[in-house]
C-alpha cells in the first residue's frame, strides 16, 4: 500500500510445505520420492517426475535401483531466495517389492540367482 503520508516497505512471503506434499525439504533441496517396482528396479526403467514448478522431467534409469538410491537434477528444486538460482531435486527411489511369489517364480529366482530354497 502506497500514499503521500506512507513509507514504501518490503513484502515478506513464506513459504510452507505441506506434510502430505510429495516434495520433502533437505538444506535447500527439494526430495522428491520415486516409487518403481522390483523388476523396473531390477531391470532398468524411464520414469516421469514432475517439479516443484509442474515441469514434466523423463529420467532413464538403467543401472539396478537400489532402496533409497538417488539421482540429483541440478537446478530444478525451489528459488533460492537473494541468489537467482535454484536449488537441486532430489529423486529418491522406493522399490516396492511383491506380497507373494508363486511357485514358478519362486523357481525362474533360484534359477537366476543360483539359489536353493527350502
Amino acid at each position: 500500500m502506497s500514499g503521500p503520508n506512507m513509507s514504501p516497505g518490503n513484502v515478506i512471503l513464506r513459504a510452507e510445505i505441506l506434510p502430505d506434499s510429495a516434495f520433502r525439504l533437505e538444506g535447500q533441496d527439494m526430495v522428491l520420492t520415486q516409487t518403481v517396482s522390483l523388476s523396473e528396479a531390477l531391470l532398468g526403467c524411464t520414469v516421469g517426475v514432475t517439479t516443484f514448478d509442474g515441469k514434466r522431467i523423463h529420467l532413464q534409469v538403467t543401472e539396478v535401483i537400489q532402496p533409497k538410491y538417488r539421482i540429483p537434477i541440478k537446478g530444478e528444486g525451489m528459488p533460492i531466495i537473494g541468489l537467482g538460482c535454484k536449488s537441486d531435486l532430489i529423486v529418491e527411489f522406493d522399490v516396492i517389492f511383491p506380497e507373494k511369489i508363486n511357485s514358478r517364480q519362486r523357481k525362474l529366482l533360484e534359477e537366476t540367482f543360483n539359489v536353493k530354497t527350502n
